[in-house]
């Protein structure tokens, strides 16, 4: 799947109600238009491609504790679950 472009009127309308900060029905009007275009599985996506950009990046340092726990970090955060 992936991220359908959503029409220019209903995205302003998902941006102002982010910004302005939403009340309860609003939640639910955002997370439908992230269910209709598509939104998680492109996030999801993205965020794998950023992951394994910042995993290649790291092996040009030293293998040390840092480098472990960054590393981990990057893993932990993709990979977990709600």
């Amino acid at each position: 799947m992936h991220l359908e472009r959503p029409k220019n009127q209903n995205q302003k309308k998902i941006i102002g109600l982010i910004k302005n900060g939403s009340k309860k029905a609003d939640v639910n009007v955002i997370i439908s238009f992230t269910e209709k275009y598509n939104g998680i599985n492109y996030a999801d996506k993205t965020a794998k491609e950023y992951s394994a950009k910042a995993i290649d990046k790291l092996k040009s340092f030293a293998v040390s504790e840092s480098h472990t726990s960054l590393e981990n970090l990057v893993r932990f955060v993709i990979e977990r679950q709600n």
